[in-house]
């Protein structure tokens, strides 16, 4: 019997899951001791590509599931292990993924465990990491989230997130409905029942993006929804109620201030071209940032976030 498994959600990924898979099966870590299962709802040949690989396939019938929460929820159901290990089809995973995060769970009294994650690739996936406000998760000492911190995000994200099994199905895994945040709605239910979650720095998976600026676009925008959605849901949070504050913050600023007023618009790109000079040392990346900045957090991440504020408000009357 296996202490671990490993869940992949795959669709449509010949181009990056080998990749995965190789970082998978090259661990520090007994391979009688952990089994992987991809979970595959492709419509071209990562089928063939994963068959090469010593692990268990649950393919999705037609027509192709786009929800990674489905699939997730599949292959944790088919599970066997005592953990559940969650990483996403177009990522590789550091050689201690396994053996560090199983430490983290044994010396410490938590029900979930994830490490840092980086995006890397094209220029899209440096900004993500490199981003004031980035979607990754960096640290540099062990950090537990409570009820009582949870608005401070030292949570883990989904693309590199292990469970107790147990505990994991006594939620009901994750949210089916939920196409963005997912992991913050499983996350904190878990929380408000004073379980505690853990976040290791000597893990790590590199998550690559490779998409293209209009991609990246709709990516923050379904950011956006899911967090509007996750804050008018669990509106009683100080999570929801400070991205709420925030929210509002950006919309008076952009209405009463950038607006009418050009040249705050030219200072705050100069501020924000100097944090990132002294962030990356790469003037040409500090250049661009900024106008990344606005476009998928001030333009799209702002828009999906008042669509769903908006429909919520609607829905609810």
């Amino acid at each position: 019997m296996p202490e671990v498994s490993i869940v992949i959600p795959s669709r449509n990924s010949s181009k990056t899951i080998v990749r995965l898979l190789k970082s998978v099966f090259n661990q520090n870590f007994p391979k009688r001791k952990y089994e992987v299962i991809v979970v595959d709802s492709s419509t071209d040949d990562t089928l063939e590509k994963i068959s090469k690989f010593n692990v268990k396939i649950i393919k999705v019938p037609t027509p192709p599931v786009r929800n990674s929460n489905i699939l997730r929820n599949m292959g944790a159901k088919a599970s066997r292990g005592e953990y559940l290990f969650f990483v996403d089809s177009d990522s590789e995973v550091s050689r201690n993924w396994i053996s560090e995060i199983l430490s983290v769970f044994k010396n410490q009294n938590v029900v979930c465990v994830g490490g840092n994650i980086i995006s890397k690739g094209n220029i899209f996936d440096d900004y993500v990491t490199d981003a004031i406000i980035s979607p990754m998760r960096v640290s540099k000492k062990i950090l537990i989230t409570d009820k009582g911190n949870f608005h401070n995000r030292f949570w883990p994200i989904g693309g590199n997130v292990a469970f107790k099994k147990s505990i994991f199905r006594k939620f009901n895994g994750f949210p089916p409905k939920t196409t963005s945040y997912e992991e913050v709605e499983l996350l904190w239910k878990m929380c408000k029942k004073n379980y505690k979650l853990a976040l290791t720095p000597k893990t790590l998976v590199i998550h690559h993006y490779n998409r293209g600026f209009l991609k990246m676009m709709r990516t923050y925008f379904r950011y956006g929804t899911g967090c509007g959605n996750f804050a008018i849901k669990n509106f009683s949070s100080r999570f929801s109620k400070f991205r709420l504050s925030i929210y509002f913050l950006i919309l008076f600023f952009y209405f009463t201030l950038l607006v009418p007023n050009f040249k705050i618009l030219i200072s705050l790109y100069m501020i924000f071209l100097t944090f990132y000079l002294l962030k990356t040392r790469d003037i040409s990346k500090s250049l661009l940032y900024p106008f990344l900045d606005f476009s998928f957090i001030g333009v799209s991440f702002m828009v999906g976030m008042t669509i769903s504020l908006i429909k919520r408000f609607f829905s609810s009357r």
